[in-house]
């Protein structure tokens, strides 16, 4: 019984700790792949500077789409030993949940100003593409 215990706990916390990096990886993907046409107020990249112009919508999209894959394919080998030291240390809930919101930081916030670092570099404040100095 004990065993059995164990055994779902552990499921359960290496679920829990793989959840940021698998539910951001379909919505990444989807931002990469199928970039939003349209600039919209539902979904995609959203920004001031992303939401200038198609260019830079299209740019910002892509570009965070590919980083967030990236940064979240990084994070499975991370979350494994996360889940692995919650059950030595019996607090499988506190730091599961508390992993999560450390994940989605570590995805989201290098993401957002990565991305938008790129924008600036790549795009004028009007949302049209710079040209190449030779």
């Amino acid at each position: 019984m004990e065993e059995c215990r164990s055994e779902n706990s552990m499921m359960i916390s290496l679920f829990v700790s793989l959840m940021a990096p698998i539910f951001v990886l379909p919505f990444s993907y989807a931002l990469y792949k199928r970039t939003p046409e349209k600039r919209n107020a539902l979904y995609g990249f959203r920004t001031k500077r992303s939401l200038k112009s198609q260019a830079t919508w299209i740019y910002a999209n892509k570009f965070s789409g590919l980083l967030s894959m990236k940064i979240s394919l990084a994070l499975f080998p991370i979350s494994i030993p996360i889940s692995l030291y919650a059950l030595h240390v019996n607090k499988i809930e506190t730091v599961s949940i508390f992993s999560i919101y450390i994940q989605l930081g570590i995805i989201l916030i290098p993401t957002i100003a990565i991305t938008q670092y790129n924008l600036k570099r790549k795009f004028d404040d009007n949302g049209q593409p710079l040209k190449k100095k030779l």
